[in-house]
């Protein structure tokens, strides 16, 4: 995966229908958590967040601005201002830094191995008294039930991998330490749901994210040595048939955090 962090219920590429409403649904919570009031000036640092700026831009009225970052980026006539990240500095021009009313992450410092210097960049970039936002994932967290046999060996697998690569799956519950690490006084955490369950019809997108997911691991996975091929095998096809269970109920909940910059 290019962005490791990517929420896999949430955020991918290309997604089939199923998943591209459950995109949908989280990004349409994700902005009512953040409560963009008309006017206000919002850094939006992700690294699939065309949409998502679009959405902060509406929000902020003809009044307001969005800037958003993301490796890879180009400004363009018809899309949302934006600028492409590179390397720890934010590519914002002096009398940018500090004017922001609200700097959001968004499935962004999972992909970063030490994310504690974009965290402070983000916190600089904000006026006194603005909001930094941080939401990322913590895979950590992910609970199906009644579990599929392989199952935990096999997102264990996973997690341990992330690991090797210097990257931390349980990112999600460390965001208030980034926070005050950046200088920021934490004001409040949230989550947003992400789960579902058999009879939902997000149910079979949840469950295609998540097997999309650990078919895109299966090379580390297999050549690390962290999970033989054949069981990885049995693993997916498990879940696919636990999927069709009427008592299936996938748990997920993305981690938020907000802090203010004193």
């Amino acid at each position: 995966m290019a962005f490791p962090s990517r929420a896999f219920l949430a955020s991918r590429p290309h997604p089939a229908p199923q998943q591209e409403e459950l995109r949908q649904r989280f990004e349409e919570r994700l902005l009512r958590e953040l409560r963009v009031l008309e006017g206000e000036r919002v850094l939006l640092l992700d690294p699939d967040g065309q949409r998502f700026a679009w959405s902060l831009r509406r929000a902020a009225g003809p009044a307001g601005r969005v800037l958003w970052l993301a490796p890879g980026t180009a400004g363009g006539a018809t899309g949302p201002e934006c600028r492409p990240l590179e390397g720890e500095v934010l590519p914002l021009e002096d009398r940018e830094r500090g004017s922001f009313d609200l700097a959001v992450a968004r499935f962004h410092l999972g992909c970063d191995p030490d994310p504690r210097p974009r965290v402070r960049e983000l916190c600089r970039a904000v006026r006194r008294g603005g909001r930094v936002v941080l939401v990322d994932d913590d895979l950590e967290l992910l609970r199906l039930w009644p579990e599929p046999a392989g199952w935990s060996r096999t997102w264990a697998a996973l997690l341990e991998g992330r690991r090797r690569r210097n990257l931390d799956p349980a990112l999600g519950r460390r965001l208030g330490a980034l926070l005050q690490v950046g200088g920021a006084r934490l004001e409040r955490n949230a989550f947003l749901f992400q789960g579902s369950c058999a009879g939902s019809p997000g149910f079979p997108g949840a469950v295609e994210g998540l097997i999309s997911l650990v078919e895109e691991e299966r090379e580390g996975l297999t050549a690390g040595g962290l999970l033989e091929a054949g069981a990885l095998d049995v693993a997916l096809r498990e879940l696919s048939l636990w999927s069709r269970r009427p008592d299936a109920v996938l748990w997920y909940g993305v981690p938020l955090v907000e802090a203010l910059r004193p």
